[in-house]
């Protein structure tokens, strides 16, 4: 695995890095984003968009849960600093 970091500390996380977002449309808030970012990508079985969070895989719904409390968590990932509806998921 090719080791990749969104830091600017020195930590690095081995694995891919997932952006996971919200729609910012107001007729539909629940839709979620998902691009992953990372060499071993192609072979990931996350697809890039689902109706609402509940269809996600367990460990994007349990990362996101507590980037909603802690904006950083060393081996789970960080939520965007200004774009709220945005996280970055470390997943290998």
């Amino acid at each position: 695995m090719v080791p990749v970091t969104l830091s600017s500390e020195d930590e690095i996380t081995e694995g891919n890095v997932y952006r996971v977002s919200f729609s910012d449309d107001e007729n539909d808030k629940e839709s979620v984003f998902i691009t992953c970012l990372g060499i071993e990508c192609l072979d990931t079985l996350v697809k890039s968009h689902y109706i609402n969070i509940r269809e996600t895989p367990k460990w994007v719904q349990e990362g996101v849960a507590r980037l909603m409390i802690v904006d950083k968590i060393k081996g789970v990932g960080e939520r965007h600093c200004s774009q709220r509806n945005t996280f970055y998921l470390f997943h290998d």
